[in-house]
């Protein structure tokens, strides 16, 4: 179970990158992600499919390091 901190500092990872990505990409690639698992060094997300994954690691992998650092 993911504490509420780690929930806590979710959301403003995800508030970051609202603020930092346009609506339209907001809506169409982060928006239905979920936090799974979390460790020191490591966030687990879950998405709707393979694509998605594929598609945040190739087109936003920096913008969602960003936000997350």
């Amino acid at each position: 179970m993911i504490s509420a901190d780690t929930q806590a500092k979710w959301q403003k990872v995800m508030a970051k990158l609202k603020e930092e990505i346009k609506p339209s990409s907001y809506d169409m690639w982060f928006s239905k992600l979920k936090l799974h698992d979390a460790t020191e060094s490591k966030l687990t997300l879950i998405a709707e499919s393979n694509f998605i994954i594929n598609s945040l690691r190739t087109l936003y992998r920096s913008v969602l390091d960003g936000a997350i650092t």
